[in-house]
């Protein structure tokens, strides 16, 4: 199933960058996969995801790290019924609490690699986890939890 989990997180992640909300800076992000629970993906930084000093913005890396982590959630909970039959996939849930921490700079054409990972989820409350690296130097330059309250598990 995890072809079919992939494409599905592959099309989510696109119907929600094509619907002309604030999800559309995510267009440069490419998932190359997907398990229960887990998301890989990868993204070049490009101009409209710096800041002035041509750095990665905070704002596009807490984007990153929220997004990303939702779609890990998306990925634990979804069925394998789902899987084959939808098209785009949602979990109702709000965010309770979010934090980034920045280790290290990305410049403008560096390639990012995230990790995104659903850690525990309970009946209303579920804490994941981002980790993202220059895929250059493999170095860490930024990690994320994300807690989340499930509105209609």
């Amino acid at each position: 199933m995890s072809q079919l989990l992939t494409t599905l997180m592959r099309n989510t992640l696109k119907t929600l960058v094509e619907s002309n909300g604030f999800d559309r800076v995510l267009q440069q992000v490419n998932i190359t996969s997907a398990s229960k629970g887990r998301i890989s993906a990868e993204m070049v930084v490009t101009e409209g995801s710096t800041n002035f000093s041509g750095r990665l913005h905070g704002g596009m890396t807490a984007t990153i790290v929220d997004q990303l982590s939702s779609l890990a959630l998306t990925a634990a909970l979804v069925t394998d019924s789902e899987q084959r039959e939808q098209h785009f996939a949602k979990v109702n849930s709000v965010s309770l609490d979010l934090s980034v921490q920045f280790l290290s700079g990305v410049q403008l054409g560096d390639t990012l690699l995230i990790e995104a990972n659903t850690l525990k989820c309970g009946k209303n409350i579920a804490f994941l986890s981002v980790d993202i690296y220059n895929k250059k130097s493999n170095q860490l330059v930024a990690n994320g939890k994300h807690t989340k309250y499930l509105l209609n598990k």
